[in-house]
Parts: structure tokens; C-alpha cells; sequence
């Protein structure tokens, strides 16, 4: 089992032989029957699992693929997810099979709001087409051959009623659906898992839609939904697990992010993500740390580089791209000014701000 301090490597050691093969049929003897039992590989510890299917399901407009967008990005930057974190050199391969403009912008935003300008090249997207369904055998060949090629520790499908055109409320073809989907993600040459993005049925409270030979196909069912005290708050919760025990339920804030322009003709926009509470919390406390230590600096303010020398000497340790991008919230809200001084760019705490 993966721990957050290892190293992506290749799984050549999984196959186990057998004594004896006829027709097609696997047997072992004795002591050797332990040889069956294989390894089980976790992506996210207790959480994900290599060579199985995930459902991630909801309501409309609940927010599924934002948790998968996020779940995406903390597994190519080695982040933490649910409370457990991704070993380092996951890559991602995301199949948005509709609205793919729409995805690649959450993407974008995702990782300007962790302070980067750009999108790592362990993040692919795939775009959707009028007919980017498990029937299509060309695409689905060349999607293969996309996670052949780029090896993927994990591959999100976003639909899995867009991806499918058979009865999904047949018990077959529910039990084809996950095989296909597991057939694309056995292709990779790492141990990967698969995430599939799917609706809830008329009846929230009975789970998935479709049969309910999907929910046994699949190694674990995560549910989201709002909070009905607070619609700003999206609870994750694992309603089943195959192979360990359901873990308890996280939750998840909206944050806007404002998207600098990609070319001068562009207008600049903002775009929602959703990030872990605890993560919102922690960029609360930086927020409240770094105006600390504005508001103790005079009329005439403070550089970044003071900031950072402040910063260490009561054990805080910001980046300078965290920094910057704190400063900038911090600005926008009207919390403190900005002004430049030659070359020199200051940051003086604004007291009629903070006077009630």
C-alpha cells in the first residue's frame, strides 16, 4: 500500500502463474492459493483504488464535477484529499465528454488560486465530442492509447450518462459500462483508478441512478450534496467501500477566483472551485497572520520582502507566490492599500477599514 512519501513505479510484480492452465481456467494448489490473492494498490489510501471504478453522484448542479476537478489537481501536485494525501508523480487524465471549454477553465483557476501560472503537463484533459460514448470504437481505441501512452495514476470520466447510450437500467449493461471503463484504465502502466461522474436517481435518498447492479460493480460510491442549512457548504460522503471501512464525511466551500486574461483582448472573469474546509480555514488564518503584521508596520508600510522576514520570525514560512496572492485578496477586499514608491511596491494597512 502507497504512503504519501512514495514514488509512483511501474506494476510488473501483480501477476501471479499458476500451476496449471487448461481452457482457459486459473488453478493453484495448496500454499500457492495465497498467490491468488494479488495486491490491493492504493491511488488515495482508503480511499481509491488501483484498477477499479469509483462513482462520484449527486444531484443536478450540486457540484460533482468541481469535487472531481479538485480531486484531479491534488492528485497531479501530490495535495491532500479527504484527509489523506497522494503519493508524489500522479498524473491525470480528465474526460469531459461534454463541456470541455467549461472544465478546462476550473482547471485554470484551480491552479491560479495555488498561486501557479500554469498547468503542469501531468494534467490531461480530453475533450468531448458530439459522440464520446463507450460505443464509439474509435474514440475509445484512441482514448486507450492515451492512457497507454501517458500512464495516468488516475482517470476521471465526466459523464457517465453522457459516455454510455444502453439501458442504464439494466443490469447488464450497467455491468458492461464499469468493465469498459475499467478495460481504458488497465491500459496505463502504473497502478491507476477510475472515477466516474454520474447523477443520483429521481429519488436522492435510493442512490445512483440506473440499476443497481452499478453500485455493485463499482469498489466505492461517493455522494454529494448541499447542506440544506447552508447551500455555500457541499458535503462529500462514501456511502459504500469494498475494501475498507466508509470514511467519515468531508465538506467542501465555494471560493471565486479571479482569471487573468490570456490575451489583451480577452476580458478579465471569475470562476468558482470548491476547496476543502480545511483548506479555506488555512487561508483564513494566513489571510488574518499576514494583516497582523501589516497593521504593525507604520504609515508608510511594508515590501514583500519585509513581509517574509516578519513572517519567519514568528515561524510562518510563505511562499513568495502565496504571499502575493494573499496580498492581492487582501487588497481587492479593501484591507489594506497598495501603492508604489519609485520601483519600490508597498503595503499599508488601511485603519478605517477595520473601525466600526
Amino acid at each position: 500500500m502507497y504512503s504519501g512519501n512514495e514514488v509512483w513505479i511501474r506494476n510488473d510484480d501483480t501477476d501471479h502463474g499458476p500451476d496449471y492452465t487448461d481452457f482457459g481456467l486459473n488453478v493453484w494448489t495448496g500454499d500457492k492459493i495465497c498467490d491468488a490473492i494479488g495486491k490491493t494498490r492504493h491511488i488515495l489510501k482508503d480511499r481509491l483504488v488501483a484498477n477499479e471504478i469509483t462513482a462520484l453522484y449527486g444531484e443536478p448542479k450540486v457540484g460533482k464535477t468541481h469535487i472531481a476537478i479538485a480531486l484531479a489537481v491534488a492528485c497531479v501536485t501530490g495535495g491532500e484529499f479527504w484527509g489523506a494525501s497522494f503519493p508524489r508523480g500522479g498524473k491525470v487524465i480528465y474526460v469531459s465528454a461534454e463541456r470541455h471549454e467549461q472544465a478546462a477553465q476550473r482547471i485554470r483557476a484551480h491552479f491560479i488560486n495555488m498561486g501557479s501560472s500554469y498547468i503542469p503537463d501531468d494534467f490531461m484533459l480530453v475533450g468531448g465530442t458530439s459522440n464520446l460514448s463507450l460505443s464509439n470504437e474509435k474514440l475509445m481505441n484512441e482514448l486507450k492509447q492515451h492512457v497507454k501512452d501517458f500512464s495516468p495514476t488516475l482517470v476521471i470520466f465526466d459523464t457517465y450518462v453522457r459516455m454510455t447510450d444502453n439501458d442504464e437500467d439494466k443490469s447488464r449493461d450497467a455491468d458492461d459500462n464499469i468493465n469498459a471503463f475499467k478495460e481504458i484504465i488497465r491500459q496505463s502502466d502504473v497502478p491507476c483508478a477510475g472515477l466516474v461522474v454520474h447523477h443520483s436517481g429521481k429519488d436522492p435518498s435510493k442512490g445512483m441512478r440506473g440499476s443497481s447492479a452499478l453500485l455493485a460493480a463499482v469498489t466505492t460510491s461517493w455522494s454529494v450534496s448541499q447542506r440544506k442549512k447552508d447551500k455555500k457548504l457541499i458535503s462529500l460522503s462514501m456511502e459504500a467501500a469494498n475494501d475498507f471501512e466508509p470514511q467519515s464525511p468531508c465538506y467542501f466551500q465555494w471560493l471565486i477566483v479571479d482569471m487573468p486574461r490570456l490575451s489583451p483582448l480577452e476580458e478579465e472573469t471569475k470562476v468558482g472551485i470548491v476547496i476543502s474546509t480545511e483548506e479555506q480555514q488555512a487561508e483564513t488564518d494566513r489571510e488574518s497572520k499576514i494583516l497582523e503584521i501589516v497593521s504593525r508596520t507604520g504609515k508608510y508600510g511594508i515590501e514583500i520582502e519585509g513581509l517574509i522576514k516578519e513572517a519567519l520570525l514568528i515561524g510562518l514560512d510563505f511562499s513568495d507566490s502565496t504571499l502575493r496572492r494573499v496580498l492581492t485578496k487582501l487588497v481587492n477586499r479593501g484591507a489594506i492599500t497598495k501603492y508604489k514608491l519609485g520601483k519600490r511596491i508597498f503595503y499599508l494597512y488601511r485603519e478605517e477599514a477595520h473601525t466600526v
